[in-house]
């Protein structure tokens, strides 16, 4: 097999995991016109590994980062910064749909107002707790492991209520998405780029979901967060990750128009 022949091939399947990780019943989504938000959250794990899948970093740098984490998350800062992070990239979500779509995205609090809705909320409160200490998450939005729990029926009753066609659930996942600096046995300066990985399904009151997105990948950040030996400089962590999840929200919104 000739080079070309190769890459083509190599490109092809590409292109088969890609679709395989995204659909629209396009018919379905022509008849919606309004959708609804219920469930959201953003996991941030920027945490190096090595090949076993072990995470990296020992020594003078592994403790300053071990004592430093425990400090962010028991002062409570760690949890602040994710509750704002999560209010930006919950808007950016609602400004995507209705910018790819035209769809218009119901208004939060008509959501969390619902009765049945807020009584899942109220059982599955995402208030303060070990569990979810680091998560991006809202007061008002149930995390999406809880929404998916939602028969086809009571989606369906939900949306009448709510007077809405189909809706959403969406989690955005952080990783690393490229490094920088110099760092030798924990000593010197690395840089982190993280980058987006967006999972989405927009569904109305039947089993076959209007939109599906697995895997929708943003861009690395041009801006990094900066790590010095094992001290890592959270004053620009929410400016950096909110970058990095509008990219994931692009690529979603691309996706989408793409499939036939």
């Amino acid at each position: 097999m000739s080079r070309i022949a190769r890459l083509s091939a190599v490109l092809a399947v590409f292109s088969l995991t890609g679709c395989a990780t995204v659909s629209v019943s396009r018919d379905k989504a022509a008849a919606v016109k309004t959708v609804a938000i219920i469930g959201f959250s953003g996991v941030t794990d920027l945490t190096e590994r090595d090949s076993g899948g072990k995470t990296k970093g020992g020594g003078i740098a592994g403790m300053v980062k071990a004592v430093e984490g425990a400090s962010d998350t028991f002062s409570g800062d760690l949890d602040r910064r994710r509750m704002e992070q999560a209010e930006q990239a919950y808007t950016l979500l609602e400004q995507e749909l209705q910018k790819t779509t035209g769809w218009k995205v119901a208004q939060r609090a008509t959501v969390a107002a619902d009765p049945d809705y807020g009584n899942a909320l109220k059982e599955n409160p995402n208030t303060d707790s070990v569990r979810l200490v680091g998560m991006q998450r809202l007061p008002d939005v149930l995390r999406p492991e809880v929404a998916e729990t939602l028969s086809a029926k009571q989606r369906a009753d939900l949306c009448q209520r709510l007077g809405v066609d189909a809706v959403a659930i969406a989690k955005v996942r952080y990783v690393i998405g490229d490094k920088g600096g110099v760092s030798i046995g924990g000593f010197g300066n690395k840089v982190i780029y993280p980058k987006a990985i967006v999972e989405l399904k927009v569904l109305d009151g039947s089993e076959v979901p209007v939109w599906s997105d697995r895997w929708a990948e943003g861009k690395p950040t041009k801006e990094g967060i900066d790590e010095v030996m094992g001290s890592k400089d959270n004053t620009k962590e929410s400016g950096i990750l909110i970058d990095a999840a509008k990219s994931g929200f692009d690529t979603l919104g691309e996706r989408y128009k793409q499939q036939p």
